[in-house]
C-alpha cells in the first residue's frame, strides 16, 4: 500500500477505522444472537419435565426435584432473555444506522 499524499492517508485511515468499527458491530450482533440461542436451548431443557420413559409417571428434572429453584431459574432466564433480545435489537439498529448506505439501503 503506497500513499502519495496526506488526503489519501486520511481517506485510507478513515476507511480502515470504519471497516474495523463495522466488523466489531457485526461481531456484537453475532455474539448476542449466539447467546440468545444458548438461552433458548437452556429454557427448552428446563421446561422439559416429561417422564424419562412411558412407564414412568414422575416428572423429571429440577421441576420435580426442587420446584422453587426451577421457578427461580426459569424466571431469571426469561428476564435475561428479554433483556438480551432488546440489546440485540439495539445492536442491529446501530449496525443499520451507522453501516448502511442510505442511498442504496445496503451495507457499506
Amino acid at each position: 500500500m503506497s500513499i502519495t499524499n496526506g488526503n489519501e492517508a486520511l481517506a485510507t485511515r478513515g476507511a480502515l477505522v470504519g471497516n474495523a468499527a463495522k466488523l466489531a458491530q457485526e461481531d456484537l450482533v453475532r455474539t448476542l444472537e449466539s447467546e440468545i440461542n444458548d438461552k433458548k436451548l437452556r429454557m427448552m431443557q428446563l421446561c422439559d419435565i416429561s417422564p424419562e420413559n412411558t412407564q414412568d409417571t414422575k416428572p423429571r428434572g429440577l421441576a420435580a426435584e426442587n420446584p422453587k429453584e426451577w421457578v427461580k431459574q426459569i424466571h431469571a432466564l426469561k428476564v435475561d432473555l428479554a433483556l438480551q433480545e432488546a440489546e440485540l435489537e439495539i445492536a442491529k439498529e446501530t449496525l443499520t444506522e451507522w453501516f448502511t448506505d442510505a442511498s442504496t439501503g445496503t451495507a457499506s
